[in-house]
């Protein structure tokens, strides 16, 4: 167990990703696991919308039998799919 995954929210309002979402957060992509035993998926479902909401570009990709931290054939997808969303939002043009 990560004792950070543990906190309740009032204890980690400060630091929380999720609570600290605004229009001026930079394109995020989001790359899960659907098998991910550590960081459920809802964490990446709640603040993709949390993004939408704040219509800052965003994105989420599930790799569907992939747990937490990819490998081999989801390593090599997860790393073009970071590469060109690098591309087209982040990179200086």
């Amino acid at each position: 167990s990560y004792p950070a995954l543990d906190r309740e929210m009032d204890a980690a309002r400060d630091v929380a990703p999720l609570v600290n979402v605004s229009k001026d957060d930079a394109a995020t992509l989001l790359i899960v696991g659907d098998k991910d035993g550590l960081v459920p998926m809802k964490h990446s479902e709640n603040i993709l919308a949390a993004f939408h909401a704040e219509k800052v570009p965003s994105r989420l990709i599930v790799l569907e039998g992939a747990g937490h931290g990819f490998k081999g054939d989801d390593a090599v997808r997860a790393m073009k799919e970071l590469v060109a969303w690098f591309e087209k939002h982040l990179a200086k043009k």
